[in-house]
């Protein structure tokens, strides 16, 4: 076996040297990447060199990552820079995540059309089914009316022959008993001749109340067969009736159902933003607070924090400068969320909570835990119900909202902190001060409590209260913040 077999057969080595004097076979790994390794190569005589291209050796890596060794796998593997992933840093990862939903929805749609058509063909056996009842009990009706019919025919042909039978019977006795009464004004008759005579008569009287009963009784077939054919009639009517509106519902229902698999497509069909640190710690995109559109996350219902269970925005775009809130924003469960703008295409964060912010919940669980706050109810006064501790980042001193970030004096949050459904009163209570979420110290000596997000400022005695989605104040004294950027907010 040659030296490079040698090599060959172990996943660690990268290359050899063949000693061609003793015939030693030197088998080698290259532990960095092969940019950074030194490529000055020193020739020394009767010795051979080979070097094996492993992994992303072979073919390099893309997007400017770099071929390193991977310990675990002995062999080559792409370091990929942000935001590029996979075994050549070829896939962008939003575009990855896209895809995969696209993928996902392309198999709800699949379902979709699979009930659809499955209730269609349901619909069209039922039609089929209806159809061969009605025409089996068309038939049917058919063949009860022709055996009536055929009934009637034949007791209308008895009685016919029975009246034709009585009126020869009865000529035969009326000349009968002519002769009788002829013959007995001449001579004495025996009493055979008047038996038969009696007989003639009650014969007559016996065939007048068979013809009178055969009339009745073919009246009363016809009366009969005359009701079963209405009514014969009346139930293919109420069964066709029947039918149709049994059609006509499952029809309606069939719709109704597509309908409804396709709101539930469309209402379903949301595209959510995820940003992959250089750590590998995805990010999800569930909302964002802008200045540049109308107010929604600080109205008096509080429908944004409590009940808008629709998609509302562009949910895939961060640079987007309108408001937005995703689904995510109740349905993704996670343990910290960060801020960031919208103006900043590396998603910098201005903010992120540390140490189990949210303990695995959604953020919209989260917000409403400390209570229902619906339709301007009060949520604090001179406090914050609760917060959580947060370590800043990027252009945060240069951001609206941001200003108290660093103020440490404040009586009711410090420095490093953001609070939830805050308040302060200026004595004697000249103004309110609030937030939905305050931004570092507040209070006395921190510029109250209407810097951060979703705040409010209202002068005592008056309705008019000042309100942004984010700003260092609220306070009409003061200039109004930035509308030339958002503020996203991320979960993890």
């Amino acid at each position: 076996m040659s030296c490079s077999q040698a090599c060959l057969r172990h996943s660690w080595c990268t290359s050899s040297n063949f000693k061609e004097s003793s015939g030693n076979c030197e088998l080698n790994k290259h532990e960095f990447s092969t940019t950074d390794d030194d490529t000055k190569l020193t020739d020394n005589p009767g010795t051979t060199f080979s070097m094996f291209l492993k992994g992303c050796l072979v073919n390099g890596c893309l997007n400017k990552g770099s071929c390193i060794f991977d310990q675990e796998k002995e062999t080559f593997v792409c370091s990929c820079k942000q935001p590029w992933r996979g075994k050549r840093c070829e896939l962008d990862i939003a575009v990855a995540i896209s895809v995969a939903l696209a993928g996902a929805l392309a198999v709800v749609s699949a379902v979709a059309v699979v009930v659809a058509v499955a209730i269609v063909v349901a619909v069209a056996v039922a039609v089929a089914v209806a159809v061969a009842v009605a025409v089996a009990l068309a038939l049917a009706l058919a063949l009860a009316l022709a055996v009536a019919v055929a009934v009637a025919v034949a007791v209308a042909l008895a009685v016919v022959v029975v009246v034709a039978v009585n009126v020869v019977l009865t000529q035969q006795l009326g000349t009968t008993f002519t002769m009788f009464l002829k013959v007995r004004r001449s001579k004495t008759l025996p009493w055979s001749m008047y038996i038969a005579v009696a007989i003639s008569v009650a014969l007559a009287g016996a065939l007048a109340v068979v013809s009178a009963v055969a009339v009745v009784v073919a009246v009363a077939i016809v009366v009969a067969v005359a009701v079963a054919v209405a009514v014969a009639v009346a139930v293919a009517v109420a069964l066709a009736l029947a039918l149709a509106l049994a059609l006509a519902v499952a029809v309606a229902v069939a719709v109704a159902v597509a309908l409804a698999v396709v709101v539930v497509v469309a209402v379903n069909v949301v595209v959510v933003y995820c940003d992959v640190t250089a750590q590998g710690k995805p990010w999800t995109l569930i909302a964002r607070f802008p200045n540049f559109d109308e107010v929604s996350w600080i109205n008096d219902d509080r429908l944004w924090w409590y009940d808008q269970n629709v998609t509302i925005g562009t949910t895939s775009d961060p640079s987007n400068n309108m408001d937005m809130i995703s689904p995510a924003f109740w349905l993704v469960r996670g343990y910290e969320f960060r801020i960031t703008r919208s103006d900043d295409s590396s998603h910098t964060p201005l903010l992120q909570t540390t140490g189990n912010c949210l303990g695995g919940q959604t953020f919209r669980s989260k917000i409403t835990s400390y209570g229902d706050y619906r339709n301007g109810k009060v949520w604090s006064k001179h406090s914050c119900k609760g917060s959580c501790t947060v370590q800043y980042g990027g252009q945060y001193k240069k951001t609206d909202g941001f200003q108290q970030a660093e103020c440490s004096v404040g009586n009711i949050q410090s420095s490093n902190k953001i609070g939830f459904w805050c308040s302060y009163g200026v004595q004697p209570q000249v103004y309110v001060f609030k937030s939905i979420m305050m931004i570092g110290g507040g209070g006395s000596g921190c510029a109250q409590a209407d810097h951060g997000i979703g705040i409010t400022a209202k002068a005592k005695g008056s309705g008019t209260k000042y309100k942004y989605d984010f700003g260092n104040t609220a306070n009409s004294s003061y200039p109004p913040p930035s509308q030339s950027y958002s503020l996203n907010l991320w979960i993890r």
